[in-house]
C-alpha cells in the first residue's frame, strides 16, 4: 500500500529570515511576560508583607514563586521550538511558491504546486497552478502563431526595461 504523505520537513528553519524574526519576537514576548509576572508578583508580595525584612521577603517570595519561574525558563526553548515548527505551515508554502514563481518568471520548467497536508494557503497553490496552466497555454499558442506566420519575432520589450 503506497502512502501519499509528504515527507516531514527536516530543517529547523525553512525560511531563516522570516522564522528567525518570528523566533526572536516570540522569545521577546515570552521574556516580557515572565518579567512582568516577576515584577507584579514581587510587588504584591512586598505590599502584602510590609513589616518583614527584605531578606525574609525575598526568601518567602522565592519559596512561593521560584518554581513558577523555573518552569517558565524550562519551557522557553520548547515554546520557541514549537512556534518555529508551527511556522513551517506558512513559511514552507511561501518558500515553495516563491521558487516556482521565479522559475515561471524566468521561463523555466515550473511545476504545479501542492502543499503538504496541514499547510496553510492551499488556495494559493491552486491559484498558482491555474495561472501556470494559463501561462503555458499562452506560450504554446504564441509558439504556434509564430510557426504559422513562418517567422521568429523578437522578444517583446517589457515596459520600463532599460534600453541602454
Amino acid at each position: 500500500m503506497s502512502s501519499n504523505k509528504a515527507p516531514k520537513r527536516s530543517r529547523l528553519f525553512v525560511d531563516r529570515a522570516v522564522q528567525g524574526k518570528l523566533a526572536k519576537r516570540f522569545l521577546f514576548h515570552w521574556c516580557s511576560l515572565a518579567f512582568c509576572m516577576f515584577i507584579m508578583t514581587a510587588m504584591i508580595h512586598v505590599i502584602s508583607s510590609p513589616f518583614e525584612s527584605p531578606h525574609k521577603q525575598m526568601e518567602t517570595y522565592l519559596q512561593q514563586n521560584g518554581k513558577i519561574f523555573f518552569i517558565l525558563i524550562v519551557l522557553t526553548p520548547a515554546f520557541i521550538w514549537d512556534s518555529i515548527k508551527f511556522s513551517h505551515r506558512f513559511a514552507g508554502p511561501m518558500v515553495r511558491l516563491r521558487r516556482e514563481l521565479k522559475l515561471l518568471a524566468d521561463g523555466e520548467a515550473a511545476h504545479p504546486l501542492a502543499f503538504r497536508p496541514g499547510d496553510f494557503w492551499e488556495d494559493l497553490a491552486t491559484s498558482y497552478t491555474e495561472v501556470r496552466e494559463r501561462v503555458l497555454i499562452a506560450e504554446q499558442q504564441l509558439a504556434e502563431a509564430r510557426a504559422l506566420l513562418g517567422q521568429q519575432t523578437p522578444e517583446p520589450e517589457l515596459v520600463g526595461e532599460d534600453r541602454s
